[in-house]
């Protein structure tokens, strides 16, 4: 089975309401080179599909230090009677970053070959990956985000709030949903 953990947090300043402000190749460019990860933009909306927001600026994080990261954080908080096998047999098959002009950013990690003995599991999954969202996964969003703000600053930014100085600016809670079988 595969399944999709997603979570979301507030950049804490808004572009506006939709992709306009990212049409600028200059700045995805030096942006891609500061943060040093592949972006997408503008991403692929599927025909008869309307997006108001817009589709935002993609941020790949698959194989990088940011998902390693992260999964090894998540992997230390599991118990040793819940079973760390369950994790060796995991394959990540995506892990992105989409930060939305309205200030919003999406995050959301695949994984694959969960075999069904863990389906009862899922729950275990997901609370050792929202843990450890708050720590080096946390982090290093925190860094991406004050990045994309800094270099997308021309674009009259309306302020909500400070840039993700409360603790817990990420969801508390990654949800999470099967997306797949793979068996």
């Amino acid at each position: 089975m595969r399944i999709s953990l997603q979570g979301y947090f507030d950049l804490g300043l808004s572009f506006g309401i939709d992709d306009e402000p990212f049409h600028n190749e200059q700045l995805l460019d030096r942006l891609a080179k500061d943060i040093d990860l592949h972006i997408t933009f503008p991403l692929q909306i599927p025909d008869k599909m309307s997006i108001p927001i817009g589709g935002g600026v993609k941020i790949d994080l698959k194989n990088t230090s940011v998902e390693k990261e992260w999964v090894n954080d998540a992997k230390s908080k599991i118990g040793l009677d819940d079973g760390l096998d369950f994790f060796d047999d995991l394959i990540i098959a995506d892990c992105f970053l989409v930060i939305y002009s309205i200030g919003i950013g999406f995050y959301r990690l695949d994984l694959d070959n969960i075999a069904n003995k863990n389906i009862d599991k899922l729950n275990l999954l997901s609370d050792c990956f929202t843990e450890a969202s708050f720590e080096s996964f946390a982090s290093n969003v925190k860094n991406i985000s004050a990045k994309f703000l800094s270099i997308f600053n021309h674009c009259g930014l309306i302020p909500r709030s400070s840039l993700c100085t409360a603790p817990g600016f990420l969801d508390t809670r990654l949800s999470y949903a099967a997306i797949g079988n793979t068996s």
